[in-house]
């Protein structure tokens, strides 16, 4: 879902849209030209999840380079996911 012409929502848990994991927080993908970000990175455990909700935005998951973690609560296979 597009919120501005370069910040898309690409995931939620239980207690936001619940379109990933339950237990993932909102997650957006920023566009940034030739390279993307993700900000916040979820559980963890919805990964492809999210990589999926990405590529049906027409983007291409080696695109991604950065991930801004707006919390303390992650995985260490979220991170490595988007290496």
């Amino acid at each position: 879902m597009r919120i501005t012409d370069d910040v898309y929502f690409v995931g939620s848990g239980a207690l936001g849209m619940n379109t990933t994991d339950p237990f993932d927080c909102n997650i957006y993908l920023i566009d940034g030209g030739d390279e993307l970000a993700i900000l916040d990175s979820g559980s963890g455990m919805g990964v492809e999840k999210v990589l999926s909700n990405v590529e049906n935005l027409g983007y291409l998951i080696d695109q991604i380079k950065y991930l801004i973690l707006g919390s303390s609560l992650f995985t260490v296979e979220t991170i490595f996911s988007f290496s």
